[in-house]
Formats: structure tokens, sequence, C-alpha cells
């Protein structure tokens, strides 16, 4: 079975500068499609691309599939489509609490919530996952799961911050 565009996805916090190159990388995905993009109450309602007018900061335009999406509300967890199964997080909220809470209730609906952000990659039940290093740190998902009363599908994972991530697969060969 194939698993080509199989996964669908939502972006959270789409249109600032980390959500953006989420879609840039995820335009062409052999296995993930966009089909929801979420941000603050500013862009709710607009398509992407009116969302993101004079905002795009890529080099590469805006991915056709991604510029008639209509924006949600980054609040609104009942409005996510159905058949969207994981989360992308690029939520930069002031407060790192209210990113935990955002990515936390999202994974409470059975999302499977990955994090750009920060806010949880101390929290000691929250795996941060460079694959060709750690891939066995999702070992940790079922406790967290267990620990946070989340369905078997919600959880919340994280990326190491940028700069240690660009070397340390070199370290580590």
């Amino acid at each position: 079975m194939s698993v080509e565009k199989n996964i669908k996805v939502s972006v959270l916090g789409a249109t600032g500068m980390v959500g953006q190159n989420f879609l840039r990388l995820l335009e062409n995905h052999p296995w993930f499609q966009v089909i929801d993009v979420a941000a603050s109450e500013r862009s709710t309602g607009k398509t992407y691309g009116e969302a993101t007018d004079g905002k795009w900061v890529m080099e590469t335009p805006i991915p056709d599939a991604i510029s008639g999406l209509t924006v949600r509300n980054v609040h609104d967890f009942e409005s996510i489509p159905e058949d969207v199964t994981c989360v992308f997080s690029a939520l930069d909220l002031q407060e790192k609490q209210d990113t935990r809470d955002f990515e936390f209730g999202y994974a409470q609906k059975g999302y499977a919530v990955i994090s750009t952000s920060s806010s949880n990659r101390q929290t000691h039940d929250v795996p941060m996952i460079i694959p060709e290093i750690n891939a066995h740190h999702a070992d940790v998902i079922p406790i967290q799961q267990r620990n946070r009363n989340l369905p078997s599908s919600g959880f919340v994972a994280v990326k190491p911050n940028c700069s240690i991530q660009s070397y340390i697969v070199v370290l580590e060969a």
C-alpha cells in the first residue's frame, strides 16, 4: 500500500514565517497533503492568498493548492476538517503556556501534533525527535498519552532548535 498523499494535515500559525516555510516544504511532499490552514483572528475567513498578501516571505510563490484555502481560526478546534490526522504547529504565541495549551488541546482531540515551538522542549513527556539520531524517543508518546489522558492518536512531539538541528547529525556520525 502506498502512503502517497494519504496523510491529511493542518498547519497552525500558517501565515507566519515558520508556517509559510512549513507550507513550502509540504507543497510536493509524497506523504502529506495540506488541507487546512489556521491562524489568528486577523486572518480568519480570508483565503490564504488574501491573508498573506504582501506578507509572503518565501522566495518561491505561494503554492497554488494552498492559496485558495480558507484560513481557519486557530482557536476553533471544532471546524478542523474530519480527515486531518496530523497538525504541524508553527504557533509562536507571546505566552509559552498558551502555545502548550493549544498544542495539547489539539492532541486531546486526537491529532498528532508536530511542533517547532520551544514551549514544550523542556516538557518531560514530550519527545524531541531528530529521526536520524533518536527516533526511539517516540517511545515516550504512550507515556505522554497516559499521563495526560490523551486518545491513542493524539500526542505532541517537538523538533529541536534550528541551529542545533543543522549540525547534530554530523556530530552523531
